[in-house]
Order: C-alpha cells, then sequence, then structure tokens
C-alpha cells in the first residue's frame, strides 16, 4: 500500500493535508459540545439565570455544530477528491502496463482476471482511501483527546482506572485470566450491569422534575413555618434523601437552586452567615446522603469489591438501617454546631413563606411524575423485600433468583415499554445519554475481576497484608481495626477517588477478617461511609469541587470549618456502628 501512496500526485497530498486539518477541526468542536451542555444544565438549574444567557450557550452550541457539520461536508468533498484522483493515476498504470504485455504475459494472465484488478481491485482500494482516512486518524486522535478532557476533570479517577486496566492487561497475558473470562467477569458481571441500570432509573427521576419535588415536599411542611432551625434541619434532611435517590452533585445544585430562592424571599445576601453555612451544609447532606443507599455507586463499587473476593454479601436492610441513623444524627448535630458555634442570623426565616419557594409548580405533580414515583417505591420495596419476607415464600424465591440486577432491569424494562400519554414512560436512548457516568462503571468493571484474582490464596496477596499490617494491629481487637480502617478511608478520600479508596482497602479487610475469623459488616460499613465524607478538598469529590467553586461559598470558612464536621461525622459513625452495627450484625 505504501509503493501505492507513492503514486498520488502533489495537488492529492495538499488536499490529503487539508482533510487532516478539517478532521482536528471537527474532533474539537465536537468535543466542545459535552462542554456547552453542561453549562447550559447548570444555568438552567442555576436561579437568577436570564433567557440571554442560556440563549448565548445554546447559539454558541448550534455554532459549534454548524461548523463541524461543514468541515464533515468538506472533509467529504476533499476525501472524495483524493481518493478518485489516486485511483485514476493507479487505473491508468495498470492500462499501460497491460498494454505493454507480451504474448507471454498475456497467457499468464485471464481477461476475467485482468478486467477485475483494473475495475473492482482499483475501486476497493479507492473505498479504502476514502474511508481509511476518517477511521485512521479521526478515531484515535478523538479517543486520545477525550481522555485528556477526562484527565483534567478527574485526573484521579483517569489515574486509577487506567491503573486497573493495565492490571487487567497483565492478568491476561500472563496466562490468569482468558479473554473471554476477563469480559465475563468484567462487563458481565450482574453488579456492573446493575450500576449500568441504576444510573438510568436515576437519571429517569431527574428528568421528570421529582428531585426538586422531593426536596421541596419537605420544606414546605406546616410543622416548619415559623421554626428556622426545623425548617433548616428538614431542609438538609431533604438533600440527605436526595443524595441517595440520585448522587452528590445533582442534589446539590438543586438544593442550592432552592437555598437562592430562600435567600431572595427572606433578603439575604451572599456573605451572610446563614447562605455560607448552608452553601456547605448543603454539599455534606449530598456527599454523606449518598450513603444511604447501598445498591449505587460507591457504596456498590465497594460491597460488590468485597463480595467478589469472599463470597459473602452485605445485609442492605441494616447497612440501611445504619446509613439511615447516622445521616439523621450527623444532620442534627451540624444543626448544633450551626446554633451554637457559626451563629447566623435566623430573624429573616421567622416570617418566611414557603408557598413562595415554589414558583414553577413542581409541587404539583403530574400523571407520569406520580407514575416515575411508584416505581421508585417499588424499586425500593422489591430490593429490601427479600430481607423481611419468609425464605420459602415463592415471591422471596424469585426475587432472590433473578437478584438485584434482575430486579433493577426489570423495572426500566417495565417503564420502556409503558407508554403514559403517548410517550414511553422512559426513553432508554435519552436516559442513557444523560445519565450513565462512564467513569464508575468502567472502575467497577476492572475492579471485579481483580478482586477475586487478588483474593485467591496463590496471589499471595493476602500473607504480603497481613504481614505488613501486623505491627499496626497486633494485639488489638476487631473493633479497634473497623475504626483504623473507617479512619484511613475519611482521611484517604479527601485526596483521592472515593469508590478507588474503599476498593483498595477491600483486600486489607478480607486478609484480617479471614485470617481473626471475624464478621466483617463492622469495617466494611466504617469504611462505606468513611468514603463519603469528601468536601474537604476539590479533589475529595465533584460535589467538593462545586463547593470551593461556588461564588456564595467562603474558602477560608470550608477549610476552618470542614475538618471539625468530617471529624464530628466520623466519630458519629462509630457511635452508631459500634452500638447498632454489633447488636445487629
Amino acid at each position: 500500500m505504501l509503493r501505492l501512496l507513492k503514486q498520488m500526485k502533489a495537488k492529492q497530498w495538499i488536499m490529503a493535508l487539508l482533510c487532516v486539518a478539517l478532521i482536528l477541526g471537527q474532533i474539537y468542536f465536537d468535543l466542545r459540545l459535552p462542554d456547552y451542555m453542561s453549562d447550559l444544565t447548570v444555568q438552567i438549574k442555576t436561579p437568577g439565570s436570564t433567557v440571554s444567557d442560556v440563549l448565548h450557550t445554546g447559539l454558541e452550541m448550534l455554532a459549534c455544530t454548524l461548523i463541524s457539520a461543514v468541515m464533515a461536508i468538506l472533509c467529504g468533498y476533499l476525501n472524495a477528491q483524493v481518493a478518485a484522483g489516486f485511483s485514476y493515476h493507479i487505473r491508468e498504470s495498470v492500462f499501460q502496463k497491460v498494454a505493454d504485455f507480451g504474448q507471454k504475459e498475456m497467457l499468464e494472465f485471464s481477461v476475467p482476471s485482468l478486467i477485475n484488478r483494473t475495475t473492482n481491485d482499483i475501486t476497493q482500494i479507492q473505498m479504502f482511501v476514502a474511508m481509511g482516512m476518517q477511521t485512521m486518524i479521526k478515531a484515535p486522535v478523538m479517543a486520545v483527546w477525550a481522555v485528556i478532557k477526562i484527565v483534567n476533570k478527574s485526573w484521579t479517577l483517569s489515574v486509577i482506572t487506567a491503573g486497573f486496566v493495565v492490571a487487567l492487561l497483565a492478568l491476561m497475558l500472563i496466562g490468569g485470566m482468558k479473554p473471554m473470562m476477563l469480559l465475563n467477569k468484567s462487563f458481565g458481571d450482574p453488579v456492573v450491569q446493575m450500576m449500568f441500570f441504576i444510573f438510568v432509573f436515576c437519571a429517569t427521576i431527574s428528568h421528570y422534575g421529582l428531585s426538586k419535588f422531593i426536596s421541596l415536599w419537605f420544606i414546605t411542611r406546616k410543622f416548619v413555618a415559623g421554626r428556622p432551625w426545623v425548617f433548616t434541619y428538614t431542609f438538609l434532611g431533604s438533600i440527605f434523601i436526595l443524595g441517595g435517590l440520585t448522587s452528590a452533585s445533582p442534589a446539590a445544585i438543586i438544593g442550592w437552586s432552592i437555598l437562592y430562592g430562600v435567600c431572595e424571599v427572606c433578603g439575604f445576601k451572599k456573605g451572610d452567615g446563614y447562605p455560607t453555612m448552608m452553601v456547605f451544609g448543603i454539599v455534606f447532606a449530598a456527599q454523606v446522603g449518598m450513603s444511604l443507599i447501598p445498591f449505587k455507586q460507591a457504596a456498590l463499587t465497594v460491597f460488590s469489591a468485597y463480595e467478589t473476593m469472599s463470597g459473602v454479601g452485605i445485609d442492605y436492610a441494616k447497612y440501611m438501617l445504619i446509613a439511615l441513623l447516622i445521616c439523621a444524627v450527623c444532620s442534627l448535630l451540624f444543626i448544633i454546631m450551626g446554633k451554637y458555634i457559626f451563629r447566623p442570623d435566623m430573624s429573616k426565616l421567622v416570617h418566611l413563606d414557603v408557598s413562595k419557594l415554589d414558583k414553577d409548580g413542581s409541587l404539583v405533580l403530574s400523571r407520569v411524575q406520580k407514575v416515575i414515583l411508584a416505581f421508585l417505591f417499588l424499586l425500593v420495596i422489591l430490593l429490601l423485600a427479600p430481607n423481611f419476607m419468609p425464605k420459602d415464600f415463592f415471591l422471596t424465591r424469585f426475587l432472590k433468583g433473578i437478584g438485584n440486577t434482575g430486579i433493577v432491569i426489570l423495572l426500566v424494562t417495565v417503564m420502556a415499554a409503558i407508554k403514559v400519554e403517548g410517550k414511553a414512560l422512559l426513553n432508554f436512548k435519552v436516559m442513557v445519554d444523560s445519565g450513565v457516568t462512564w467513569g464508575i462503571v468502567l472502575l467497577l468493571a476492572f475492579v471485579q475481576p481483580l478482586s477475586g484474582a487478588m483474593a485467591k490464596p496463590e496471589s499471595g496477596i493476602t500473607p504480603f497484608l497481613m504481614m505488613a499490617l501486623d505491627p499496626i494491629i497486633s494485639g488489638g481487637t476487631p473493633l479497634t481495626f473497623a475504626l483504623f480502617l473507617g479512619l484511613a478511608a475519611t482521611l484517604l478520600t479527601q485526596v483521592m477517588n472515593n469508590g478507588a479508596v474503599g476498593v483498595a482497602l477491600m483486600p486489607i479487610i478480607y486478609s484480617y477478617c479471614q485470617a481473626a475469623n471475624v464478621s466483617p459488616e463492622l469495617p466494611l460499613i466504617m469504611v462505606v461511609m468513611g468514603v463519603h465524607f469528601a468536601f474537604l478538598t476539590p479533589a475529595a469529590s465533584a460535589s467538593a469541587a462545586l463547593l470551593h467553586g461556588n461564588e456564595w461559598s467562603d474558602s477560608k470558612a470550608i477549610w476552618k470549618t470542614a475538618p471539625a464536621v468530617i471529624l464530628m461525622s466520623y466519630l458519629v459513625t462509630a457511635a452508631i456502628t459500634i452500638i447498632v452495627g454489633k447488636a445487629i450484625f
């Protein structure tokens, strides 16, 4: 092929270089679109944003799309010209070569063979040149460029994911796992599939505006009227629940939008004590609230890693009880800290008219929203029901047979099949595009096969870890071990990815529990809760990055307040885990 490319003329080389430049331009503008989409989402959800702001960003997005389309058309035209000119010269050269054949050469080739070479074979080369430039140049450049953008957004997750990829490739190359087995144990793992469909389900909740409804419903109850601290506690409680149902970042953004409405009604300004306290408090509630649901995101990643290692799972219902108690007490203690330490001016909240907070009618549920809300309750009930129903009951056997993954897939499938008001209740493609956090899915897919491999005796990891930990935990009790692991998780998560920290600690828990013959529930809970206290530094979590960049927040106040809140959260987790955990496990 390289010898054939030498047949290209100078004009064709120039057009080929122009094609390369246009392809790079397409990649640039295509990768700019997600940034504009993110800006639009923030602007729409941020109170005070004007139509002109949204329109300006939308027009820029449209301009990027049009420029990319024009470049694609020009690139296609030049590509076709290069391929046609190239094939013309090749066909001319082949014809001249055949015309110069003597009788001996003509006898060696049949007429159909020569016709085929001058027509079909050259046409195939032409198609290769026309399509190959797009494939061989655009695809790898876009892949590398996209990875660089991802690294800039979350370098810790990117580095960790890359490390897991290298580890899996090494595992495959040394013969520890065949390629098909690797795929089955990673992307074919039920937990990975469950994570994917959970993202789709949560995206549906946000899509229909139920997230804001949940928050507003709590803070508009009559019992909070004229009681500022009760209102604040209820507000934070709603964000805890919202963080559990969705994730920390959207919960924080929705909470802030409601807070801005409160500030507007009450007359609070930037820099005032109450909004400064609550901007931080909302992120705290959203981040810790993610721990409520054990079958999604960081909690699921950690629990599944241990389950893969040991073959033993944790009782989700008991975990949720402990997590709910921790969230309730943490929220209460934050209120106490606010009342006696932060001491903001609460007088403006006494006469707050909560009816003014629902400006867009979010509290009035449509028929579609009611159906989605019913499916949400049904999902939670079906996931927890097997822990409470009799073991021999046919429904218990069915739910345990299909597992948590089957339950989620079943409900998502039903929602996609149901039509309400002439439209599908769940548009699968739209929800996948808008709701699936692929970084977390990939991380979990890479973790699953590695967790099992690390737990095998032949890996030598368990004896090594026990030898390394012996100076630290020798002579200590299982309770001391659990507290130590929880503290380690709490500290590490301030500068590292939450799920990765939890996964990294799973071999330690497995090794210790195997050697000491003790139950793993307490250290598991301490680690899972600890990785959710991630709001000290911008690198701790996405919601922490949003907090440090929020114009209503005070960076100095964050650095002063966050350590005390983190310590308080850790102590609450330790106390409840010790008291309640030891009683129910």
